[in-house]
């Protein structure tokens, strides 16, 4: 090119993505990985000494872009490539909630209300596809979008929004974006397929209900951490512990089975403790586990954060988890 010898190379680095000559990103994932793993381990520095909100605001600003720019280009459909993405999301999960190794990924998700990076990825590529598809983006994108059946047939059919799937000879090929973001878009609601706009349809598409209660973000660091925990059911309660076989018996020292409704609300070792955090708190309702736990949709913010406070108090003043 112009009179320069273009030396052919396995991969590189162009715009911020690793190329690489067989088509495949687990190079480019690497490298993300790799960044933002290195972030991470700056965040667990600070995970007591930073309040929850403030770790969350790190991760979400600074360490997921690195796993998400361009991701509608790389999405992969490797399993071995999608775990490993995900791993640095649940270790930042982890850091940020105070979460033990024994956390089931259920408990994580719910929570933190995070959603995983591969559906987040899907909704990047679904809108990204709306945008080509209704000239919102270059020529030369749209152009790249094949004629749904409504354009092919002059008569009304049910599926005129639908767009004939892109034939594929390797798998490969399949996991790259048109081809798979056509299957993608042709599962999609007909009220999805239909939005007005953009903002419409990023709207239409955001998971409902995933933020957290502000309560959950009030009271000290330690606070904050134990009682997520409980949460999370991966205290140092014999009963969890016992369920993750690191302990051979779930008794309390009381001789009751040590679960979290029985340190909140039942073990006579607590009682003075109890009396002191938990019985003073003036509610409408009457206490349970839940309440305790999680707060209530039914009670204000303002009576919501006092049960977390108190039951924060209560779990630090114990001394259940501190030597």
């Amino acid at each position: 090119m112009n009179n320069t010898i273009i030396s052919t190379v396995t991969e590189h680095k162009h715009l911020g993505l690793q190329l690489s000559d067989d088509g495949n990103w687990n190079k480019h994932i690497d490298m993300i990985t790799k960044k933002a793993f290195s972030r991470v381990n700056i965040l667990r520095k600070f995970k007591f000494i930073l309040d929850r909100k403030t770790l969350e605001t790190i991760y979400i600003t600074f360490i997921r872009p690195l796993l998400e720019y361009a991701d509608v280009v790389w999405d992969t459909k490797t399993q071995i490539l999608i775990n490993k993405l995900e791993n640095v999301q649940v270790e930042a999960a982890r850091i940020v909630t105070g979460g033990t190794r024994l956390v089931s990924l259920s408990n994580l998700y719910i929570e933190t209300g995070w959603e995983k990076l591969k559906d987040r990825r899907e909704r990047h590529r679904t809108i990204q596809f709306y945008k080509m598809s209704n000239n919102l983006t270059p020529q030369y994108l749209s152009n790249l979008i094949p004629q749904n059946f409504g354009m092919i047939h002059d008569h009304n059919t049910r599926h005129t929004s639908r767009i004939p799937p892109v034939r594929t000879r390797t798998s490969l090929y399949a996991s790259y974006f048109i081809p798979s973001s056509v299957q993608l878009w042709n599962k999609q609601p007909e009220n999805i397929k239909s939005s007005r706009s953009v903002q419409i349809i990023k709207s239409n598409l955001q998971p409902q209900n995933n933020t957290k209660p502000i309560y959950y973000y009030i009271g000290t660091r330690l606070g904050q951490i134990l009682h997520a925990r409980l949460r999370m059911q991966c205290s140092s309660l014999n009963h969890h512990l016992f369920r993750k076989n690191i302990v051979n018996s779930p008794f309390c020292q009381c001789g009751a089975t040590e679960t979290t409704a029985h340190f909140l609300l039942h073990c006579p070792r607590h009682n003075a403790t109890r009396l002191r955090y938990i019985h003073t708190i003036n509610l409408p309702i009457n206490l349970n586990t839940d309440l305790l736990l999680f707060g209530s949709t039914d009670l204000t913010n303002t009576l919501n954060t006092d049960i977390f406070l108190n039951v924060q108090k209560f779990i630090i003043s114990s001394k259940r988890f501190t030597s």
